[in-house]
């Protein structure tokens, strides 16, 4: 299990923290307890902790990744949003350290808001990844995006070296505010993904099922 505690204040009166807790798990647990307390230290950082998630074993090793979201990374000056995914469980709780790092590309978009893995959208075998950057503005009408990453690779990756994207031009704000890989919604041997988009509809809002297979 992973908790996050953003203002957990690890090493500042502001530094947001995910706790790893492995189970079993019953009664009270104190979270200074935990197997792994993950931080990562800059500026923001109180924004850790605010998004989390667990993968699968994907990576060579076969072991699970924890996904933490640190929407308020900062690089040269500006707000890019990243998301830290470890291989099993780390040495240390530096996110700094962590296995893979994605990396927004639009200040202030917003990257890592929301994460959503665990599913197969192109059907290669392996668990794809679907982070959104939901104030993200571009020259279309419309204000967000999400990005796909069929394979995560050591280091670096950024987000406009993604698998694959997705923008929708007809809302005012937050494509992309919520969104959840599902199973097979359509019947066509390919897992959806379902996203949703405050902004449309003249403000009403809609949910959209996008089908895997022709991502």
């Amino acid at each position: 299990m992973v908790v996050g505690a953003p203002y957990a204040g690890v090493s500042d009166d502001t530094q947001g923290a995910a706790y790893l807790v492995l189970g079993p798990v019953s009664g009270s647990i104190a979270l200074q307890d935990a197997e792994r307390v993950f931080f990562y230290e800059d500026s923001g950082a109180e924004e850790v902790g605010r998004v989390l998630e667990v993968a699968k074993g994907t990576d060579d090793g076969g072991y699970g990744r924890i996904v933490v979201a640190h929407t308020g990374y900062v690089e040269v000056d500006e707000k890019l949003g990243a998301v830290f995914v470890t291989s099993g469980i780390p040495p240390t709780g530096d996110l700094a350290e962590a296995a893979s790092r994605l990396v927004g590309v639009h200040p202030s978009g917003g990257f890592g808001s929301t994460i959503s893995c665990g599913r197969d959208l192109n059907g290669d075998g392996s668990d794809d990844f679907v982070i959104s950057a939901p104030e993200t503005t571009r020259e279309l009408p419309g204000i967000g995006a999400l990005h796909l990453f069929y394979e995560l690779e050591a280091g670096v990756t950024r987000a406009d070296e993604a698998s694959a994207g997705i923008t929708h031009g007809l809302g005012d704000d937050s494509f992309g505010s919520a969104v959840s890989l599902l199973g097979d919604l359509h019947d066509d041997g390919f897992d959806d993904l379902v996203v949703s988009d405050l902004g449309a509809a003249d403000g009403a809002g809609a949910v959209f099922v996008v089908s895997g297979g022709g991502l």
